[in-house]
């Protein structure tokens, strides 16, 4: 299965100790995670990465 998480997901799992953790945690161990072309960017920029040029 195939699962896409919106960056404020992503990001919110850092700060998170409950269900929201385990759900995302259970997702990645378990499941293809896609980060499209629209998301890459906007999570990068989040974690003070640089995005990749286009």
């Amino acid at each position: 299965m195939r699962v896409v998480l919106d960056c404020n997901v992503l990001i919110s799992r850092s700060f998170s100790n409950g269900a929201r953790r385990k759900v995302i945690d259970r997702s990645v161990e378990h499941h293809q995670i896609i980060l499209s072309d629209q998301i890459q960017p906007e999570y990068l920029m989040a974690t003070g990465e640089v995005a990749p040029r286009n």
